[in-house]
């Protein structure tokens, strides 16, 4: 699939029990579904065929993984998480094979907020996953 991998770390004092029921709450307060957890890790998706609100679309992870990993002085949380831009490109392709069969290439100028949506979602999922793991690792 078409999609783009980030991956996030924060350190934290706080024990693993307590580190993997704050992700675990998280998630399940966000809405997502846990599809496998271990003692280390939590693997995650989006329940994509939920009802919400626009705002809410850009701040939602496609897939991710919670892990938590020792350090000598405390705990490491990282987080991969996936954005998927399909939808962009099969529209925008669209596009394009509609703009080149009618000879009219302002149709191409449709896509442009598309795009524009795509990377305002990817900047504000960085602040939002910033912004948790901050909160979980207090």
């Amino acid at each position: 699939m078409m999609k783009i991998k980030y991956i996030i770390s924060i350190e934290s004092k706080l024990e693993q029990n307590i580190l993997m029921g704050r992700i675990i709450s998280k998630l399940e307060d966000e809405y997502y579904i846990i599809v496998d957890k271990s003692i280390d890790t939590v693997l995650f998706k989006d329940d994509s065929w939920q009802i919400r609100p626009q705002n809410k679309i850009f701040s939602k992870i496609d897939k991710g993984k919670f892990e938590v990993s020792a350090l000598d002085y405390g705990k490491l949380i990282t987080i991969t998480y996936y954005v998927s831009f399909l939808p962009e490109v099969v529209t925008t392709t669209i596009l394009v094979v509609i703009s080149i069969v009618v000879q009219n290439y302002f149709v191409i100028l449709i896509s442009m907020p598309l795009l524009i949506q795509l990377l305002v979602r990817i900047s504000t999922l960085k602040s939002v996953i910033n912004q948790m793991l901050k909160r979980l690792a207090i």
